[in-house]
Order: C-alpha cells, then structure tokens, then sequence
C-alpha cells in the first residue's frame, strides 16, 4: 500500500475519535469533504469515495432499499404530539388548578388553564432523516459512477423539497428516533425496518485499529490506483495527513493539553471543504497553539498584485499555506507568532520539479507574512555572497518546513541540528518526507508487527520538531510580554 494513503488511513482513524459524530458513515463522508474528494467529469476522481461506499456497502440491494424508504419518508409529515396550555371561561376536566390560582387575578379564578395537546410535524425526526440522506448523498455524488450519481440526485432533490416546506432540527438519525420513527403507522414500520437493515453496520463507531485495518481492507479489494492518480485530491489528502500527524503529536506531548479539535459536522449542508482546525493549551503558561490550514494574517503581496495589475488572477489559495501553526499569549491579544509549512506530494524520489516549487514556496510566504513570522530579509549592504548571510531569517527555527513525500535526506545537517535545538545551527528553511520521518515503521502493513493500539504511532522527528518550535515561540512570547 502507498506510504501516503496508509499515513492518512492511520490519520483518519484517530481522528474519527475526535468528532462528534464519530459514526464509521459520517467518518467517511467527513473525509470525502476533509480531502475535497468529488467526481470530475475526465478524470480519475471519487475513488476515495468508491473506497468508503464499498467499506459501507451502500451498493447492495439492502442500501437501494433504504434510498427508496427514506426519500418516500421525506415526502411525508411526520407528527408529534407536544403539550399546550389553553385558556378557557369554564372549568374542564384538564384543567391544571395550581397553574390556574398562581395566575389568577381574583378569587374564585375567572379564567381556567387547561392541559392539551397539539399534533405538530416533528422537526427533530425529520431533522434526522435530512442529516442520514445528506451523508448517503455526499459519498454518492462524490464517485464517479454515474449510478451513484443518479442516487444522490434522488436523495438531494428530496432533501430540497422537504427544506422548502417544513422547518427543521437538523441532527444524527440516532436508534431512539428510528424506534420513534416505528410508531407512525405500516408505512413508517416498514422504512424502519428498512433504515435499520444498513444502520448497524454504518453507524457503528469502531476503535481506531480495527477503523484502520477495515479501510485498508476496503482499499485493496477496489481496483483504485492511488499511486498513479494525479488528482487533486490527493494532493489534499497528504495535506490532511501532515495536519493530522502534527495536531496527534501535540495531543500526545506533555506539553500540550486540552485539545479542541474543530471538525465540520453535517448539519451544514455545504459540499464546500472545510479543513481542521485544532486548539490546544500550554500546561503550564497561559500559552495557545492553534493549528490549521488558514493564513497566519494580511498578505503583504496584496496590495502589490493590485498595483501591478495582476489583482483579478488572485485566488485565496494565493494567501493560504498548507500548514499553520500559531502560538499566541492569552493574556493580550496582540502577543502572537506563527510558523509555517506547505506540502508536496513528489510522485518520485528524485521529484526535481516539485522539490524546485517547494523552496519558491517557502520563500514567498516567508515574505508575504514576515509580521506573523517574524521573518526578516537580509539588507542588501550586509550580502555576502561567499554563504555567511542567510537571505531568510525569523524568530523561530526552522520559519517555514517542507513536508514531502519523498527523496528528503533522512538524517540531513538541518534534521541533526533540529534534533539537539542548536537554533543557530538550524536553518530557516527544513525539509522532511513522509518516507523518513513519520513514523511509518509504526504502521501495520510497514513493518512486521500487528499493531493493534492505535497510541502506538508517534514520529520521532515531528516531536523533537515541535517540541523546538515550542520552546522558541515560548522563550519569544516571554520576551515580548516583559517589553510591552
């Protein structure tokens, strides 16, 4: 299996913990968003998604039947029964007469507060049905069958429909209100029935191992190259895994506690990605990490690209590293710093291109955010030319990581001087790959030993990484708060 997908297979598995819903279906659909993963007429898109609809049988008979029952359903009104008070002249036999005293105005009481009930749609489990057809239509529209297409047309069209006429909680499809569900008469008993035949195994919330090992399983026994593919998606799918891989290394370190990992959940019915964005605390000073994938401020090349006419070919991706980790003091809100990192899945070793791109990278965002960085410029007075002065420097080292595939030293000048936090020694710029320095011996189908715990994989590399960037932006956000 390639090192990259099985990095994101362990990736994915630990963090299917972290979310709220943490259900083996809306992981997947979750993933399939996380990775921007949808079919694209011509190319070799959805297969992500041709995984997850295999590992979640949804191209079985049973999963037809359960289309079918659920859009019937969103047809429909379902009712229920909630309390009302109403006022009447005259006593009835639902009168509640400590709620009609408490409130009275004279003695004897002249108006009475009785006990009823009215029949209203029930928004909570209709609200529920939306959230289960949203989760089969996201995975489906994401493959490139045009079967599935078809299927998840079906269920967007209903979702639609239903939205216009009738307002909703939207949340979970949980077994109570399927068993709620059941009560609404034959119809309803029989989309039960129907719903519950796929819900156990979709809704299941596995423990990350067997997670990991059951993906793995669904990816070989689809015909999915994912080492030939040049989608997108992939590319998005390395990116997840770094962010991943960083945001597990921190959870796990005694320096960082409290994780709140911020994940986009289904009652947003968007097909737009949204990426993680993880906040942990400091255990002993009133320190935050927050890490992500979002520009770490205003990009100075802004207003540049207006004056030089070149404003209408800008994209937010212009402003937005791959890899943003920002450490800002509690105590003010103007005491903050980050570090930066971009991704690069090179499909070779040699990867010359790419490996070209990755430093031009490295050197514009370093210049677009040089006052979230603290990066600075050599004066062209001080140059020297023979290598003594560093064009780039900044307050943390190393500024700005490279994290490629492959065909990084693994033990290079700038990996060793990383290793014993000689900040002098360390450049501003560092490369790494998934090859050499996350932790894939630690993987199953990497190494030789079954690995059942899922705390088991760690990267020795990425904690002395952070743990080195933790101590400068600690030491540098120190220094500003005693000068402020």
């Amino acid at each position: 299996m390639d090192k990259d997908l099985r990095l994101f297979i362990e990736q994915v598995s630990w963090t299917g913990k972290q979310r709220q819903d943490e259900s083996l279906v809306e992981t997947a659909r979750w993933i399939c968003r996380q990775v921007n993963d949808r079919a694209i007429e011509g190319q070799n898109s959805g297969s992500l998604a041709r995984v997850f609809l295999h590992l979640l049988q949804m191209d079985t008979e049973v999963q037809a039947e359960a289309e079918h029952q659920l859009i019937e359903l969103m047809k429909q009104t379902v009712r229920t029964s909630v309390p009302r008070w109403k006022e009447t002249d005259l006593p009835t036999r639902d009168v509640d007469w400590a709620k009609t005293y408490q409130q009275a105005l004279t003695r004897p009481p002249t108006r009475h507060q009785n006990r009823a009930t009215e029949r209203v749609p029930d928004s909570r489990l209709m609200g529920g049905l939306v959230y289960q057809a949203r989760q089969w239509r996201d995975l489906l529209n994401r493959s490139s069958g045009s079967k599935h297409q078809e299927r998840g047309d079906a269920l967007h069209k209903a979702i639609q429909q239903l939205q216009r006429r009738q307002k909703l909680r939207i949340g979970p499809l949980t077994h109570p209100l399927l068993q709620r569900l059941r009560r609404h008469g034959p119809k309803a008993e029989k989309a039960t029935k129907a719903l519950l035949r796929v819900y156990t195994h979709q809704h299941e919330v596995p423990e990350p191992p067997f997670l990991a090992k059951r993906i793995c399983e669904a990816v070989e026994s689809t015909e999915v190259n994912f080492a030939e593919s040049t989608d997108a998606a992939y590319d998005n799918l390395l990116e997840f895994s770094v962010i991943s891989s960083i945001t597990r290394t921190a959870a796990s370190s005694d320096t960082w506690t409290d994780l709140s990992f911020e994940v986009p959940h289904s009652d947003q019915d968007t097909n737009e990605k949204n990426t993680i964005q993880a906040t942990l605390s400091h255990r002993k000073k009133p320190i935050s990490l927050h890490i992500g994938k979002n520009p770490p401020g205003e990009d100075t090349f802004t207003e540049i690209r207006k004056v030089a006419g070149l404003a209408k070919h800008q994209t937010p991706e212009d402003s937005q590293p791959d890899i943003c980790l920002t450490f800002r003091d509690e105590r003010t809100d103007e005491n903050e710093i980050s570090v930066l990192g971009d991704v690069k899945r090179n499909a070779t070793d040699k990867g010359t291109t790419l490996l070209r791109d990755g430093l031009r990278t490295a050197t514009y965002y370093m210049s677009a955010f040089p006052h979230t960085i603290q990066a600075s410029i050599a004066d062209a007075e001080v140059w020297n030319p023979s290598g003594d002065t560093e064009v780039l420097s900044g307050s943390i080292r190393p500024t700005f990581t490279l994290f490629f595939l492959q065909g990084i030293e693994a033990d290079s000048k700038g990996i060793g001087a990383l290793r014993d936090c000689k900040k002098s020694e360390i450049p501003p710029i560092l490369a790494c790959d998934i090859e050499n320095h996350f932790g894939l011996e630690n993987l199953i189908g990497f190494s030789n030993k079954e690995n059942e715990d899922s705390d088991k994989w760690q990267s020795d590399f990425l904690t002395q990484w952070l743990d080195c960037v933790t101590d400068q932006a600690v030491e540098y956000l120190e220094d500003v708060r005693v000068r402020m």
